[in-house]
């Protein structure tokens, strides 16, 4: 894996412990970088799966996990995944990444079963340290309204981060 300061390392700790709050079963997260957090997750007993882009990154993981997880070198916005494959798609600081985060939430709705939860890490603009930017803000609102309705949002922050949980309903239209 990868080394992680002490800030770092409160951030990891949140953001997976929401996750594993929020979600049972069946979880993909998407940009997983190294996996750092997915071996706590499927140590909490969760079938996970890592998708990142950046072979070079994804190669760290691989190397770290030694195939004790499944992890997957693909796009965010065209998931190579089974439609309501998955119980929860994590997606924690990387959504300002994409080029077209619409496609992404629109991936996640499709791969997404009935019940489901998307969970969305992003830059919290309160923290004393955000700078906004293209590549640095908070995509809570635009999460939320990419949403059809029958969506159920919490949306919880720290000084660090901003959470946006999205649960699906019934299934995407």
């Amino acid at each position: 894996g990868s080394r992680l300061n002490a800030e770092q390392m409160v951030r990891f700790a949140h953001r997976y412990t929401a996750a594993a709050t929020l979600t049972a079963g069946r979880t993909l997260e998407v940009a997983c970088g190294a996996a750092i957090g997915l071996g706590a997750l499927q140590a909490s007993g969760r079938a996970v799966v890592g998708l990142d882009y950046t072979p070079a990154v994804l190669n760290r993981a691989q190397t770290h996990y030694r195939g004790r997880l499944p992890l997957l070198c693909a796009d965010s916005q065209q998931l190579p995944v089974a439609a309501a494959a998955f119980d929860a798609v994590l997606c924690l600081e990387a959504i300002y990444y994409f080029p077209d985060p619409a496609a992404f939430l629109a991936e996640a709705r499709r791969v997404l079963r009935p019940g489901g939860w998307l969970l969305v890490g992003s830059s919290n603009p309160d923290w004393p340290y955000f700078v906004p930017g293209s590549l640095a803000r908070d995509c809570a609102p635009e999460i939320c309204a990419s949403f059809p309705a029958g969506i159920g949002v919490d949306v919880c922050s720290d000084a660090l981060v901003t959470l946006t949980a999205l649960r699906l309903e019934r299934a995407a239209l």
